[in-house]
Formats: structure tokens, C-alpha cells, sequence
């Protein structure tokens, strides 16, 4: 009998106050990228912390796949914001055919025949 580790997958959602934090941090430090390290180092927040905050921020905190790190939206060029929101839609397109393909691959096992 193996033992099973208990997962907390409660999700709350991120403080106000630590949003604001992060993006005052961001907008103070600039028009450069910030990684999450220096952020973590700073603000001793975790990766998934940073994450989480700039997926709430209501478009405040920009970042995405590829990114050199976080950046307040208000202190990037537009050519990075154009940058960040195709990528960001090219994930979510990814990401949604992989969703297809789940969902497809799932109902031919289901309804195959043994």
C-alpha cells in the first residue's frame, strides 16, 4: 500500500494589496524587464505567487511566454504590449487544440468498442 500526499489545490484569489505592491515595484523600477527572481528577492513573493498576480492585474503587469521577465504595461513600448498579446494568443490557440485533441482522443476510447 503506498502512501498519498495530500495536494492543496485551493485557489484564493491574490491579495489587492499584493497586486498593487507588485505593480508599484514594477512601475518604480522602470522601463525594463524585471525577473521573477529579482522580484521574488524583493518582494519575497514565490514564482507562482508572480504568476498569479500579474494573471490578475487587469492587464497591469505584463508578461507571457518568451518574456525576459514582468514589466508595468504603462512603461512598455507598444511594439512589446503587440508582442506579449500575440503570444499570449498563440498559447491560448495552442492550448485550445490541445483541449480538442483531449476531448477527441477521450470519446474515441470511451466509445470504442473492447
Amino acid at each position: 500500500m503506498s502512501a498519498q500526499l495530500e495536494m492543496d489545490f485551493e485557489t484564493k484569489p491574490p491579495a489587492h494589496d499584493d497586486i498593487e505592491r507588485l505593480a508599484l515595484f514594477l512601475y518604480d523600477q522602470g522601463p525594463v524587464w524585471t525577473t521573477a527572481k529579482d522580484i521574488a528577492k524583493a518582494l519575497h513573493f514565490t514564482d507562482r505567487q508572480i504568476r498569479k498576480l500579474a494573471s490578475e492585474s487587469n492587464g497591469l503587469i505584463l508578461s507571457g511566454p518568451g518574456c525576459p521577465g514582468y514589466r508595468h504595461v504603462r512603461r512598455a513600448t507598444p511594439e512589446e504590449v503587440q508582442e506579449v498579446v500575440a503570444r499570449l494568443r498563440h498559447q491560448a490557440h495552442m492550448m485550445d487544440q490541445r483541449c480538442s485533441a483531449i476531448h477527441k482522443a477521450f470519446h474515441a476510447h470511451v466509445h470504442k468498442p473492447a
